[in-house]
């Protein structure tokens, strides 16, 4: 059963009988209160016409973690939940109750929306960027930037799939630190030399996977505080290789942003990719060196229209 099944038996049954035939290309299902549905697909959304009544938010929280928030608890503290086959629930609301406890009796925790991303498999899309990613046969340490919603997850996943396989490239022992539970849900291809820490803090999920598994790379999806950067300087110091990604419209933005102008300074990254929607989603855009120097590369899709969704 995929992600997509999952939603398609969890869901009030009038909503699932209108997403039933976008089923195959939709990517996100945006749920708010006094509002109609709307579904988004790679390069549109679409207004359905069930329309979400006052409280219904909430009620389909429930049904989507099967009646047990509680065993939700640390993601919801967090504003999200991962369900069946990498699904992820981002919540919007009022929160409050005692201390950082939404979900204890006192609380006052509001649910008005929910943002339902559906994880997506998508095989062979890397092996025309693959040879920009490799010195002496090996992937570098590689930085993907891109704009929410072009791809950066997708890719990060094909990529540790097929260096775990040893597909074009020398195979490498993995580990994937993933946060949220949506890189590497049941039901997803991970390879056979790929570990996966999963609901963890990725800073703590990184040093655990030193300590204990030896990788020779490291994956996880959006870098974004200063304690993630400095457990990933960590491991660059034992030679782990790092593959990793973070929200950016391109270099110079990424330049502007808090800790990142440190990082490149320090040529954490071999290579840094940028992803845009220029030609269509997952357009690998531009590359650049650790220091932000660009490397020769003209822009090219992914992967072919007809496999994307």
């Amino acid at each position: 059963m995929t992600g997509m099944d999952f939603l398609l038996t969890h869901l009030p049954k009038a909503l699932a009988a209108e997403i039933l035939p976008y089923e195959k290309n939709c990517r996100e299902i945006r749920i708010r209160e006094e509002y109609p549905v709307m579904i988004r697909f790679a390069d549109r959304e679409k207004a359905l016409s069930y329309r979400v009544k006052t409280g219904e938010a909430r009620e389909i929280l429930l049904m989507l973690t099967e009646y047990s928030l509680y065993s939700h608890r640390e993601e919801l503290l967090r504003g999200f939940a991962s369900v069946y086959g990498g699904v992820r629930i981002g919540i919007g609301g009022v929160f409050g109750g005692e201390g950082d406890d939404h979900l204890s009796a006192k609380s006052s925790l509001q649910i008005r929306s929910l943002m339902i991303r559906i994880a997506r498999e998508e095989k062979e899309i890397a092996g025309k960027l693959l040879p920009y990613l490799l010195e002496k046969g090996k992937l570098v340490d590689t930085l993907v930037i891109s704009p929410p919603g072009i791809g950066k997850t997708t890719l990060l996943r094909e990529l540790v799939r097929i260096v775990s396989l040893g597909k074009g490239v020398l195979p490498m022992q993995c580990a994937v630190i993933d946060e949220r539970a949506e890189l590497f849900p049941k039901g997803i291809e991970a390879g056979p030399r790929t570990d996966v820490i999963s609901l963890i803090k990725k800073e703590i999920g990184i040093a655990m996977a030193i300590r204990s598994l030896s990788p020779e790379l490291i994956c996880f999806d959006e870098l974004g505080s200063r304690e993630e950067l400095r457990a990933a300087y960590e491991a660059a110091k034992s030679g782990v290789k790092i593959l990793t990604s973070c929200h950016a419209e391109n270099i110079e933005n990424l330049r502007e942003r808090f800790f990142f102008a440190e990082l490149m300074e320090k040529g954490l990254f071999s290579r840094i990719l940028v992803l845009s929607d220029s030609l269509g989603r997952s357009t690998a855009q531009a590359l650049y060196d650790g220091k932000g120097r660009q490397l020769p590369m003209e822009p090219f899709l992914l992967a072919k229209e007809e496999n994307r969704c």
